[in-house]
């Protein structure tokens, strides 16, 4: 898998294979260690397949790699996530299949999947969906330094909104900085906002209270907040005015706990104007990130009165795991908190 996670979904499309597709499928998965995954140890010859891409045309594979294909897959341990299921021909309509994990096998990690064919027959994509899910230990502090806990390849999670209209919150999370407007997360405009715009003369933004606000849950509780990055690029016209952003260590609350009205939060960066199309850097150095030194889980950011963000960075030392992922499963209140695997 391009990310290592907890696996939900498998989505499965026979396009175009109208006479051809394969009839049966099943899906077994695994975990496998770094040590055991890089390079050929594992399986001959696969790391420079995955490097050159494209798979490879042929008739049919060799004795020999078939003889080290059956030795590879003795070395580890595969469970299964779907049983043997039949598959509709590639039709409009008919091609795309979504199977659910079932809810009574335990959420393990999974870095490897093995589809098999029964008997033959062809497969247009494959998509897995699900919780990414890094291993604190054996991943993320070996890299010794600060780290984008919010970043989705992290394990970061947009979880709760008050309004996606135009995206949702995980978008926020992922990498680069977006391709256009859609790659982010905009809300829509407050019907009730007032004619005219009244200016709080203390601050020079807005008086009006009305906002918008999401949650993200970070991939690990940091030990403190370095750094903050907020990105409207794209947003020219439909960036927010400004931007408060709050935090809050709680690692084993759900999500319904952190997103409630009674929920606290300690304030992150103090509530700043934006600019279009611009990176927002707030760095502890500089003393624009308050409560410094406090342990962070979850981050808040609210945007007055509604707009778009591109994305959101929340840089720190991961020092403790999570909570349990299952109480993820049952959230409400938006968000889009699952991904592409």
């Amino acid at each position: 898998l391009g990310l290592p996670g907890r696996v939900l979904g498998i989505s499965v499309d026979t396009a175009f294979f109208t006479g051809n597709q394969a009839p049966r499928i099943s899906v077994l998965a695994a975990e496998l260690s770094p040590s055991m995954a890089q390079g050929d140890h594992w399986l001959p010859g696969a790391a420079e397949r995955v490097a050159a891409g494209g798979g490879q045309r042929g008739t049919a594979a060799t004795n020999q790699e078939i003889t080290a294909v059956e030795e590879a897959l003795r070395q580890v341990e595969w469970h299964e996530l779907l049983p043997t299921t039949e598959l509709r021909p590639g039709y409009p309509g008919t091609s795309l299949h979504f199977f659910p994990t079932p809810r009574n096998l335990p959420l393990q990690r999974v870095t490897h999947l093995r589809l098999n064919y029964f008997p033959d027959g062809g497969v247009a994509r494959l998509r897995v969906w699900g919780l990414v899910s890094r291993d604190l230990q054996g991943e993320l502090l070996v890299a010794g330094k600060a780290l984008d806990m919010a970043a989705v390849e992290n394990g970061g999670r947009g979880i709760a909104c008050s309004n996606q209209h135009y995206g949702v919150p995980r978008n926020l999370l992922q990498p680069g900085r977006g391709v256009d407007m859609g790659d982010g997360w905009e809300t829509a405009r407050h019907p009730h906002r007032p004619p005219v715009v009244a200016i709080d003369p203390a601050t020079g933004l807005s008086a009006s209270d009305l906002s918008d606000w999401c949650i993200i849950r970070l991939g690990a509780v940091i030990r403190s907040v370095e750094e903050v990055r907020l990105d409207t690029r794209h947003f020219k016209g439909n960036f927010p005015e400004s931007v408060l952003v709050e935090a809050a260590c709680a690692p084993d609350a759900s999500t319904a706990t952190v997103a409630s009205p009674g929920f606290e939060w300690f304030p992150l960066v103090e509530r700043s104007r934006c600019k279009p199309d611009h990176e927002h850097v707030f760095r502890v150095t500089e003393g624009k990130i308050l409560g410094a030194g406090k342990p962070v889980s979850h981050v808040r950011m609210t945007i007055f009165p509604d707009g778009g963000i591109m994305r959101v960075r929340v840089i720190g030392m991961p020092m403790a795991p999570m909570g349990n992922d299952e109480a993820l499963l049952g959230m409400s209140g938006g968000g889009g908190a699952m991904s592409r695997l």
